[in-house]
């Protein structure tokens, strides 16, 4: 999700700090979709970003490492 409104009023959304949780390979789709008809709210199955600011950015650079390995990823907000 690039941008949203009423995430805040959602139930099933959480907010936490970055190095709050820590945050899971992607499950393989047949176990996804086995916890999608579990209906488990525990189980994080998507995680996001929120960012905060005074003005509405243009781009965001999102810099990472995964398995020691770094990435980086740019995305255009602007539409």
């Amino acid at each position: 999700m690039v941008a949203g409104g009423g995430l805040d009023e959602d139930p099933y959304i959480t907010f936490h700090k970055i190095n709050e949780l820590e945050i899971q390979p992607a499950l393989p789709l047949d176990e996804q979709n086995r916890l999608y008809e579990m209906d488990d709210r525990q189980i994080i199955k998507h995680y996001g970003l929120r960012a905060f600011g005074n003005e509405v950015p243009e781009r965001i650079a999102i810099k990472y490492t995964y398995l020691f390995i770094p990435y980086s990823l740019e995305v255009d907000v602007s539409e």
